[in-house]
């Protein structure tokens, strides 16, 4: 029994703790935005025909899934609809229908004229960078004695990205007044961010440059359905003049990477403070930039690279809910689904630092290549087409790995099946080797792993060297 209970406590534990880190994680991806919450002085009423709204500019593209206002109610306060609308561009004004919205019962709120700040939940919706959008707000109540009222400073606001916007038909028409500003503040996640780059040397050779980035993005339009390949360009900066460029592969929260050979790192200094910069090449060309600290710069410390692998999986797992991490001997590693999405943003890894991969994959002579400035291979999904890309993503699905994981396996399982064929009539060598060119153009395409390749070569040569020397002695 004793045994029993002390189970009992450890798994409470061990709930609260996940709990507890699934609320940190959150805490730190969620943030405050566009907000004014200072110098409040007077109230207005929301009631009946009779609304308000307070305009305000994005610097950044990001979602919104709440905002606090501070309010307070008078009498039969009734509901309070909160929405998000888009702005005129030549007026600055709220138009069209609400973008997303909430509803707060006013029955909550303080009866104190101070207000207090009150949080309204939102349907999550994706704000644009350098967009001006308002907050409007309408409600139940029906007379000045009986409505919501909203907290403004009506006497030396300072908030510069937007102003105090007032209607009294309903929304139909607004009027702005650019000496209020109502107090506000805008909470969601961010959409484009570089969140951080770390510079390691002797990746691949002595004195190249490997920067492995953890970035962010889900901008829409062309999120998630479109190939991000197409419109982003991960970018190393010195000051405004690009050092290197090369597409973004993947959508979300995920690690990309930059490499630079020897020869490349020759004119450049290390510990300089380059930019990184994720760069939408469209419409009005949204970026976001990460400028390289001293502190960055790691070098050949490989076991912090590890870490910094690791560490972004956990944040992954938390923003996508889904494992891209189990457990060995040696502690986390990155399971199948973990392990392509790092092997897609920073190649080689597999072959460089094995040991954070669930499986150990074999490696082949590295031909230098510089990713910065090299012509894109075209993803495997382009060469495959739309219908055998559904076909194996689906089938992938249903053994957990990826549709690229399945299409592999599947022209490796051919390639053994021609050796196979062979067998029964003496010439397996020979089916092998007719096979071989499916290897090669698989690799090519990037569609087959490395390591099924190279077991792949090394049958071809084993059943080569058999039939040569070992069956002939």
């Amino acid at each position: 029994m004793r045994y029993k209970g002390l189970q009992v406590i450890l798994i409470i534990i061990l709930a609260v703790s996940s709990l507890l880190f699934i609320g940190s994680a959150y805490a730190q991806t969620r943030q405050v935005y566009e907000y004014y919450n200072t110098n409040d002085d007077a109230g207005n009423g929301i009631w009946g025909v009779n609304w308000y709204g307070q305009t305000f500019n994005t610097t950044a593209s990001h979602s919104i899934d709440a905002v606090r206002l501070k309010l307070y109610k008078v009498g039969t306060a009734g509901y309070l609809t909160v929405g998000i609308r888009a702005c005129n561009t030549s007026t600055g004004l709220p138009t069209g229908v609400d973008l997303t919205s909430g509803v707060y019962d006013g029955s909550l709120l303080v009866t104190n004229t101070s207000g207090s700040y009150r949080e309204v939940s939102l349907t999550e919706y994706t704000l644009a960078a350098n967009t001006q959008y308002a907050v409007v707000c309408y409600g139940t109540g029906v007379d000045a004695s009986n409505g919501v009222f909203w907290r403004s400073d009506n006497t030396a606001p300072t908030y510069a990205a937007g102003n105090y916007v007032s209607s009294s038909d309903d929304g139909i028409t607004w009027a702005a007044n650019a000496s209020r500003d109502f107090m506000f503040e805008l909470y969601g996640e961010p959409t484009m961010e570089v969140v951080g780059a770390q510079v390691y040397s002797g990746y691949l050779e002595a004195g190249d440059w490997l920067f492995v980035v953890n970035y962010i993005n889900e901008v829409t339009p062309y999120y998630p359905s479109s190939n991000p390949e197409n419109y982003w360009l991960l970018q190393l900066l010195d000051g405004s003049t690009p050092i290197s460029s090369l597409p973004v592969k993947q959508w979300g929260q995920r690690p990309g990477s930059i490499y630079l050979s020897a020869d490349a790192v020759s004119s450049l200094e290390w510990q300089k403070a380059y930019t990184i910069r994720l760069y939408g090449n469209y419409g009005t060309y949204p970026y976001a930039t990460y400028t390289l600290t001293s502190g960055d710069w790691i070098g050949d410390s490989w076991s912090q690279l590890d870490t910094w692998v690791i560490n972004l999986a956990h944040t992954m797992e938390t923003r996508d809910n889904d494992t891209y991490l189990t457990e060995s001997e040696d502690g986390e590693v990155l399971n199948t689904a973990g392990g392509d999405k790092f092997t897609t943003g920073i190649p080689w890894l597999p072959e460089t630092r094995p040991g954070i991969f669930q499986y150990t994959l074999s490696t082949l002579q590295y031909s230098q290549t510089d990713w910065g400035t090299e012509t894109p291979v075209a993803d495997w999904q382009s060469w495959m087409g739309p219908d055998i890309t559904a076909l194996f993503t689906s089938l992938g699905a249903i053994f957990g790995v990826s549709g690229k994981w399945a299409l592999g396996l599947f022209f490796f399982l051919v390639y053994v099946i021609l050796g196979g064929a062979g067998l029964f009539v003496g010439k397996t060598t020979d089916g092998l080797i007719l096979a071989s060119p499916l290897l090669l153009l698989s690799m090519n395409w990037m569609i087959i792993p490395l390591a099924l390749f190279a077991t792949g070569i090394m049958l071809l040569v084993y059943k080569w060297v058999k039939a040569e020397w070992w069956e002939r002695t």
